[in-house]
C-alpha cells in the first residue's frame, strides 16, 4: 500500500482495541464489526509494505492507529498516523517478524 491517506469517524474506545476479531476461514477477509485498530489491522500477512500512509479520525479514537498479527515481513516506510493522547500508535503482536520501520517518528521506541 503506498500513497495513501485515510480518515475516519473515530470514536472507537480501550475495549474495542482488546478486541479479536474472529477468522473467518474460507471467507472473504472483509471486516466485520469493530476493529482492535481504527485504520490498519492486518492479520496473516507475508511480505506487507506501507509507504506514505497517513491515518486520521474526525473524533478522538482510542484505539491505536494500526494492529499487526501473524506477519512474515513488515517494511513500514513514513507512515503518519494521529494519536489520541496517552495511546500507542501501532501495536505488533509477538508473531511479527522481519520488521523494518524507516521515517516514521510515531512508531519508533
Amino acid at each position: 500500500m503506498e500513497n495513501i491517506r485515510l480518515m475516519f469517524d473515530g470514536g472507537g474506545t480501550t475495549n474495542d482495541a482488546a478486541r479479536t476479531p474472529p477468522e473467518l476461514g474460507t471467507g472473504y477477509p472483509e471486516p466485520r464489526g469493530t476493529m482492535p485498530a481504527y485504520g490498519i489491522f492486518a492479520r496473516h500477512v507475508k511480505n506487507l509494505e506501507l509507504a506514505n500512509v497517513t491515518v486520521g479520525f474526525e473524533t478522538d479514537d482510542y484505539r491505536p492507529a494500526a494492529s499487526f498479527v501473524d506477519i512474515q515481513g513488515l517494511e513500514i516506510d513514513n507512515f503518519k498516523p494521529q494519536v489520541a493522547a496517552g495511546m500507542s500508535a501501532a501495536v505488533f503482536a509477538d508473531n511479527v517478524s522481519g520488521i523494518v520501520i524507516r521515517n516514521s517518528p510515531a512508531l519508533q521506541k
